[in-house]
């Protein structure tokens, strides 16, 4: 019983485990973590709201520029999109730049307002205004407006939200302690000025750039300006605004300033003092295309960035590319300062400079006459990429080839597979004003197997211009041989060169001659076309072996070349030795075969052994010299005697003669029979 106790213990414990994943899992599905949460490095991406320039999160003051602070990302900073939320009983205040003397007036500069607490939009709004929330891409700074306003107000807090490209949850946070009430003297303190050799720069400006909010109201007035140290790198000089700065060589000043907000109708009669640092930086040199700005003349102390991606120094200068056409960008150079207790602050300058213009380009394929995209060329979807100077530019794709808006210039034109890219050999783009157009052509070159198989491609694909020849391996098919390639009324072999210049498409489709006769009447890889069978017969007689089997075999007829050719020769083996049978003589070729045949048509030859002629023997003459004999015959007393008759000798040949004796002789006989009969009878 204690030990299923202890499996039910066990048991249960594991289904809480299962359970408790399957429920995490569902809640973490439901809320859309994105993958960077779940990394399992443990630096999951962090979001706090801090103080700009203090870089702090605590003590967080209204009209001080807060910063949306992104740690442990490693994706592009300029793909997050921040939803801000205002919880407060006034104004919050997002922007997409933190340069203050450029935001107000303008796009960057969004009211959000709660209107569950009695507010509304500004009539005096420039930008936009949203009730409650605002989330679009790039806007990781805001402010709380609250000056005049009762502390009581400021009280709910403020959120931010931070997701990434494909709108996953980055990372989130919220302030919800109060707001101090605006401090316009501690920020000008944080507050470091850069300036550029040779340039001369409006004070209320600086203080813009140095994201001090406050600055952004036009009632504001520098009343004075003073140089403490560093007479040598900086001047003062008046200006509309009060004062303006003018950096003389690279280096430090300090300078002390009064600001003044008579007329400002939330800061009326603030006036505030601080001592600042200058640092002037060697100024950039600048240069576009319609892609690209090139960052040139560095100083070493400073740091580059656009959009708020820092630019990779390489060979003493920065490229920062895939950039808009005809478009102003803005470079932000940054130096480090450290001040007097060790705390380290942030100039900054900027610098301008627009893309070059561009006009309507195209590169066009075209295979076999009729436009098409890369990968039926190449079997591989590259993208295709023109390059000017230093720059790549990624053209897109459409139904008339390959486009983008290119400023003037020659472009070479570039096959882009990842990060590497294949130039194609003198193919130039030149763009000098709308519609211009390069055409690349391909040509294919096809080959019809017509039933048989091969081991290879059967398509092949050949720029304009290229020298062509047959591909080197032979298909097969059964009870055929591969005789070539026929092309319209050209043929060719193998590895045959078909033109020096393509500029059309060629399709070739294989010969084919039937083999089924050779060594043995099996197929033996030469066209039946090419071949003749020679045969030799012996008759009444044998071969050399003694054997009188007919000797029978294929020989290929080769043209000079020594290539199979219907008019071609052959050699034949003719045999010797042959043996007469018995009573057989004189053997001789009924046709006389010759070492060398031509003709396709088979042919015998025989060799025939005569027969001995028989010869009749010839007859003599002979005498016969009979014995006699006597016969006495008692017949009726009376005695006869046989008389002897002289033998008859005939002549050889004289067949008349001995028929006449013959029949004579018969007459003779037969009449003494007669007269013997008689006499017996009387």
């Amino acid at each position: 019983m204690a030990m299923l106790k202890k499996h039910k213990k066990t048991l249960l414990s594991a289904l809480q485990r299962v359970f408790c994943f399957i429920l995490a899992a569902t809640i973490l599905g439901a809320v859309g973590v994105p993958s960077a949460v779940l990394a399992l490095d443990g630096a999951n991406p962090t979001v706090e709201i801090v103080g700009f320039m203090r870089g702090d999160s605590k003590d967080l003051r209204s009209s001080e520029l807060l910063m949306a602070k992104v740690s442990n990302y490693d994706g592009n900073p300029q793909e997050l999109t921040y939803e801000w939320k205002n919880k407060l009983g006034t104004y919050l205040y997002v922007f997409d730049k933190h340069d203050m003397a450029v935001v107000r007036g303008t796009k960057s500069e969004i009211e959000i307002y709660n209107s569950d607490k009695g507010l509304f939009a500004s009539d005096n709004m420039s930008g936009r205004s949203y009730n409650r929330s605002y989330s679009h891409k790039g806007f990781a700074y805001a402010a709380v407006y609250g000056a005049s306003v009762n502390a009581e107000k400021l009280k709910g807090g403020i959120s931010v939200t931070v997701k990434d490209s494909d709108g996953n949850i980055i990372a989130t946070a919220s302030y919800d302690d109060d707001f101090k009430n605006y401090d316009l003297s501690k920020d000008m303190a944080n507050a470091v000025f850069g300036v550029f050799e040779g340039e001369s720069v409006d004070i209320l400006n600086l203080l813009g750039q140095s994201s001090v909010v406050h600055v952004v109201c036009p009632a504001c007035y520098v009343s004075q300006g003073t140089i403490i140290s560093g007479s040598d790198c900086i001047s003062l000089s008046k200006s509309e605004s009060g004062y303006s700065i003018t950096g003389l060589k690279a280096g430090e000043g300090v300078i002390k300033i009064n600001l003044q907000k008579k007329n400002c109708k939330f800061h009326k009669n603030s006036e505030n003092s601080s001592t600042t640092t200058v640092i002037v930086f060697k100024k950039p040199n600048t240069s576009t295309t319609a892609t690209t700005l090139t960052l040139t003349n560095l100083d070493d102390r400073c740091e580059y960035y656009l959009e708020g991606v820092k630019g990779e120094v390489i060979d003493g200068k920065i490229i920062f590319s895939s950039l808009t056409p005809s478009t102003e960008y803005t470079i932000e150079v940054r130096g480090s300062y450290i001040d007097e207790d060790d705390t380290t602050k942030t100039a900054y300058a900027y610098v301008k400079d627009t893309t070059k213009d561009c006009y309507t380009s195209s590169v066009v394929f075209k295979l076999d006459d009729t436009v098409a995209d890369i990968e039926s060329i190449f079997g591989r979807p590259y993208e295709v990429a023109v390059k000017s100077d230093s720059d790549y530019v990624v053209l897109q794709s459409g139904d008339n080839g390959y486009t983008a808006k290119l400023a003037k210039g020659n472009y070479k034109v570039f096959l882009k597979d990842g990060n590497d890219y294949k130039q194609i050999d003198n193919a130039v783009l030149t763009v000098d004003s709308d519609d211009n157009s390069i055409e690349i052509k391909y040509y294919s070159v096809v080959y019809n197997l017509d039933g048989g198989t091969l081991n290879g491609d059967t398509k092949f694909v050949y720029r304009e211009g290229e020298f062509v020849k047959t591909i080197d391996n032979k298909p097969t098919k059964y009870e055929y041989v591969f005789d070539g390639w026929k092309c319209g009324e050209s043929t060719y072999s193998n590895s045959q060169q078909i033109t020096d210049s393509i500029d059309r498409k060629y399709e070739l489709t294989a010969i084919w001659e039937v083999d089924k006769i050779g060594d043995g009447e099996k197929p033996d890889g030469i066209p039946d076309k090419y071949q003749k069978k020679i045969t030799f017969k012996v008759v009444n007689g044998t071969w050399e072996d003694k054997s009188a089997n007919d000797i029978s075999y294929y020989v290929t007829l080769l043209d000079k070349e020594g290539k199979w050719n219907v008019n071609g020769t052959a050699r034949i083996n003719i045999p010797t030795g042959m043996t007469a049978n018995y009573g057989y003589e004189n053997g001789k070729w009924d046709i006389e075969p010759t070492e060398i045949v031509s003709g396709i048509e088979d042919v015998v030859y025989v060799y025939l052994f005569d027969k001995i002629a028989e010869t009749e023997p010839q007859p003599q003459p002979t005498t016969v010299q009979p014995i006699p004999t006597v016969k006495t015959i008692v017949q009726e007393k009376t005695l006869y005697k046989t008389q002897y008759v002289e033998p008859i000798t005939l002549k050889t040949g004289d067949n008349l003669t001995f028929l006449g004796v013959l029949v004579g002789l018969c007459a003779a006989g037969f009449a003494g029979t007669i007269i013997f009969g008689k006499k017996r009878s009387k």
